[in-house]
């Protein structure tokens, strides 16, 4: 029943995805002493998962069992280089991982910009943590301006309304080139400063 499930219970769903569906792994909470902690932590939780991608690749990761059967494993490659497309009805999937030559960059977002980080050696092998390392204090030190318009907010609106603004984004040729390099990425990573704290109640 997948190909109902996703259709049905998500693709067709109109209601904004946070909230509503946005799956999500979470990490045990942490709290930084500063901005280069995070940004040491970013690095091994970026090489963590390219490993992981690889894994997949070279078919090692091991099967998972529930109850004592083993559990479908066709699923996992489509966790990169997968995007939720807006349209106008429905909602589509577009999973690049699978092509010929595939993608090699993630995308870093931070005070609402949208960096692509090469996290590949020109020979295939992924980049060692002290190079991502590297690479995120770049994008930190090119991330200060906060003028920029918040474009990534259009994605947790409405699935209309954020449809409408996507087929106006691609008119564009930057706009479109720049959409395509984020949906191709292998996954994003947001490096965000926390929000404001708000109360339980």
């Amino acid at each position: 029943i997948t190909d109902w499930w996703v259709q049905w219970a998500y693709l067709e769903s109109r209601q904004p995805l946070p909230v509503h569906s946005n799956p999500a792994i979470s990490l045990p909470r942490r709290d930084y002493n500063d901005w280069r902690s995070q940004l040491v932590f970013a690095s091994k939780l970026i090489a963590a998962v390219l490993d992981f991608k690889a894994k997949i690749n070279t078919g090692q990761l091991p099967v998972e069992y529930m109850r004592g059967k083993p559990l479908c494993m066709e699923l996992y490659p489509l966790l990169f280089s997968s995007c939720r497309i807006p349209g106008p009805k429905h909602d589509y999937i577009a999973h690049y991982g699978r092509s010929r030559r595939s993608p090699t960059h993630i995308t870093v977002v931070r005070n609402y910009q949208f960096f692509q980080l090469e996290v590949y050696n020109s020979d295939g092998s992924r980049m060692t943590e002290s190079q991502i390392h590297s690479q995120l204090l770049r994008i930190r030190s090119q991330s200060w301006k906060t003028d920029k318009e918040p474009m990534g907010i259009l994605t947790s609106e409405h699935r209309h309304t954020w449809g409408e603004a996507y087929n106006r984004l691609l008119r564009d040729k930057l706009n479109k080139e720049s959409v395509r390099l984020i949906e191709t990425g292998l996954f994003s990573l947001c490096l965000d400063s926390p929000v404001m704290r708000i109360s339980d109640e």
